[in-house]
């Protein structure tokens, strides 16, 4: 199979497997996982070394995507140990990868690398690849544009190796009808519903139970490091929307541009051509052409002479009928004098490369021009925009020298671009939320330079003209909160504890009758004034009327025999539980299907077959290497 992927990890085969897989890096492609200097190592994957400063990178990218995807806040479940974890597993994969592409010698093409750059949205303007884009983006993050290529190259060629994998797998029609009756089956399903509720008034939580809970689970207590900052913001929005206009400038800006303000002007024109060439010279023409206006002129219409003697056949068969026609669209010598003339005028002869032409307008449209009251708005944005910009470029001079020459203040840079300090609350390194949600910020903020030399941050550009630089003014070690602080949420959390185990304690006892003793459901109901609600045919899918939980549950019960009921509960989310019966199951026909569903399901198996072939391959290449995690 190897040798498959190096015979075919070129051509149509690659690009077919490039399209399938999901690059390994957020936008630079690979970590660069070599250590530098003093960097801290924390993992070595045989002879590479993956380094505190690269995972750091790397984890800051993971937490800037998660906050992307959950709203700008991370979620708590996403504990920063968890976190870590993760991503430096993530890295190890990486670097086993990329040792194995380099030992079968698998290369992605020039070609292959080129295309990848070029679909990169961060390189793109109004969707198309700008190279200039391309090399102002790489010299603003102080990249190298072949080591940043030989990156992206590696990462290709790991892309091709895990797709060649992936793609390796393959279904037989038997797994196919299996899965099938597997996947459309459908339960008959019946189900107890036992209210928490009812159990609230059993349940008593003593100051002694909270403090015993926290001592016992101080981990989940902790508060993350977090830093207050002070922080100057440059935005360009902002020093528009502050600057004044001068009335008289924008008058006078509106006299000399008076022409861009008037409405397009189009004239429904007509024409007698008489042409010059061949066996008709010029002066021959010019004289036809001067019969004919002379006749206009005494009278004789002009669309009958057009259609007569016009040698433009196409205008002529309509009387001379041009139709509308806006500046730029004829000649010259006949747009000239077309939009010269007033309605209804007759031109003397005009001249023009094809011959002589006699036209007359016969409607004038637009061509009126706005006032300088409807105009005054876009002239003051325009105003605002140029003097922004020009402000905007000092202040940002300002903002990068005197931040950089003065770092132990910000008052400084302040005072002189004409801003206030403004200062934030907590921001965890996990991140907060708005605009201390973005990546840029956490970074710098939690770098050595600022938060333990008490310096400046450089100038982060957060969004298209908008920048800021930070400082740290607290900080806080990661601790554990006090108790006084969470033993509310403790309460809620051993209440809500006490009141499942209940519920589920008279869930056990109903299930004991329904199983050992030959109790109905109907019964039970009754009797406990219970909510039963009985005979629902579902699929896999589930529908919006039934639990997604009590689905899954009747799912996992046991196929009943004939006449009888399989029971078993499942917890829900309100913490309420309920006792489900499946009385019936009925197999998905695998006959049912048509070809293109049946085609579409075995590639869905092969998929996740791949998948799993892939994971496997990752395992074996972790325990064929040497692979160790660094502690602390």
């Amino acid at each position: 199979m190897l040798q498959q992927i190096r015979d075919r990890a070129q051509g149509w085969f690659a690009y077919a497997i490039v399209i399938l897989i999901s690059i390994p890096f957020a936008l630079w492609g690979i970590q660069e996982y070599v250590g530098v200097g003093s960097d801290p190592v924390v993992a070595k994957v045989g002879k590479i070394e993956i380094t505190q400063n690269s995972m750091e990178n790397s984890l800051n990218n993971y937490r800037a995507n998660l906050r992307q995807q959950f709203g700008g806040k991370i979620p708590e479940f996403f504990n920063d140990d968890m976190l870590r974890q993760q991503v430096l597993n993530e890295m190890i994969q990486d670097t086993l990868l990329t040792q194995q592409v380099n030992n079968l010698n698998i290369r992605a093409g020039d070609e292959m690398v080129r295309q990848q750059i070029r679909s990169m949205e961060v390189f793109q303007r109004d969707g198309v690849f700008d190279k200039d884009e391309y090399e102002r983006v790489m010299r603003s993050q102080g990249r190298n544009i072949n080591a940043f290529t030989e990156n992206l190259r590696m990462s290709l060629g790991s892309g091709l190796l895990t797709g060649a994998i992936s793609s390796s797998a393959f279904v037989t029609d038997a797994e196919i009808d299996a899965m099938i009756r597997l996947k459309n089956q459908q339960r008959e399903v019946s189900w107890l519903l036992i209210d928490s509720a009812a159990f609230k008034d059993q349940v008593v939580i003593s100051d002694a139970d909270i403090e015993t809970y926290y001592n016992g689970n101080k981990h989940m207590f902790r508060r993350p490091e977090r830093v207050k900052l002070e922080y100057v913001e440059l935005n360009h929005a902002a020093l528009s929307a502050d600057l004044s206009v001068d009335e008289e400038e924008l008058k006078a800006n509106y006299e000399e541009r008076k022409e861009e303000f008037k409405s397009p002007e189009t004239r429904i024109t007509r024409h007698i051509l008489i042409k010059v060439g061949g066996d008709v010279s010029d002066d021959e023409a010019k004289a036809k052409a001067q019969k004919l206006l002379d006749k206009i002129a005494a009278g004789s219409d002009f669309s009958e002479l057009a259609r007569e003697h016009s040698d433009d056949k196409g205008s002529g068969s309509n009387g001379g009928d041009l139709g509308s026609v806006e500046r730029g669209m004829m000649v010259k010598p006949f747009e000239d004098v077309a939009f010269a003339l007033q309605q209804d005028q007759l031109s003397e002869l005009v001249r023009s490369r094809f011959g002589y032409h006699i036209i007359q307008v016969t409607k004038i449209e637009g061509g009126d021009l706005q006032s300088y009251d409807d105009v005054r708005q876009q002239l003051a944005d325009e105003f605002k925009q140029r003097e922004a910009d020009v402000l905007f470029g000092e202040k940002y001079d300002l903002l990068a020298e005197l931040s950089y020459t003065d770092s132990g203040t910000l008052q400084t840079v302040a005072d002189a671009i004409g801003v206030k300090i403004q200062q934030s609350d907590w921001v965890p390194r996990t991140g907060a939320s708005g605009k201390f949600a973005n990546a840029k910020i956490i970074q710098a903020a939690y770098s050595d330079d600022v938060l333990n030399s008490g310096r400046n941050s450089d100038v982060l550009e957060l969004e298209d003209d908008n920048y800021m630089v930070v400082r740290v003014v607290n900080h806080e070690e990661e601790m554990a909160r006090p108790l006084d602080e969470v033993s509310a949420g403790i309460r809620l959390t051993l209440e809500k504890q006490q009141t499942t185990e209940l519920t589920h304690k008279r869930a056990d006892e109903i299930l004991k009758l329904l199983t050992q003793n030959g109790g109905s459901m109907g019964d039970i109901a009754a009797d406990g004034a219970l909510k039963l609600v009985q005979g629902k045919t579902v699929n896999r899918t589930g529908n919006q009327e039934i639990d997604p939980l009590i689905v899954s549950k009747a799912f996992v019960l046991p196929r009943p025999a004939e006449g009888n009921s399989s029971y078993g509960k499942a917890g829900l989310a309100s913490g309420s539980v309920a006792v489900i019966g499946v009385s019936s199951v009925i197999d998905g026909d695998p006959a049912a299907l048509s070809a293109e569903e049946r085609d579409s399901e075995r590639q869905r198996l092969e998929a996740a077959r791949g998948q799993t072939s892939l994971a496997g391959y990752i395992k074996q290449l972790r325990a064929d290497s040497s692979v160790k995690i660094m502690k602390n």
